[in-house]
């Protein structure tokens, strides 16, 4: 039988995961378009990638994909250090959140498969390789 302490921990560490990873994503992308900004002005640049974000044929898409993964990657190592065991339920249920949360984002233009797949599994991936790549990691420290 699971004791209750447990199920407290593990459902804490899925509200920060998701929390987290919920501002992680808007965050990282931000600071990426403004960096993006800067670096193209401060260079004389009339064209950069940061107008065309939204435009799923552009590289700014692709970079705004990347800094979402980021984003969830840095989410699911926050929730990594807070799981005590068993980090599948929470992966688990990050990306069931994952898939929640960006079904209600917009998606770009032209809409395809290739982007809709794309749009749907950045976070949850990035959520999951986080999660389990941290957790495995801090598990090896100790027991070492």
């Amino acid at each position: 039988m699971v004791s209750k302490q447990f199920n407290r921990t593990l459902w804490f560490a899925v509200l920060v995961g998701w929390l987290s990873q919920t501002a992680l994503m808007q965050l990282v992308p931000t600071i990426g378009e403004v960096l993006g900004r800067v670096v193209s002005s401060a260079f004389g640049s009339t064209d950069n990638w940061t107008e065309h974000a939204r435009d799923a044929t552009h590289v700014g898409w692709r970079i705004v994909e990347l800094l979402k993964f980021l984003g969830s990657v840095g989410a699911g190592i926050v929730a990594a250090i807070l799981t005590p065991r068993k980090p599948w339920i929470v992966a688990t249920a990050l990306a069931i959140l994952s898939l929640v949360g960006v079904s209600f984002e917009q998606l770009p233009t032209p809409v395809s498969a290739k982007v809709i797949g794309t749009t749907l599994s950045v976070p949850c991936l990035g959520v999951i390789v986080g999660l389990v790549g941290a957790w495995i990691i801090l598990r090896k420290g100790e027991t070492a």
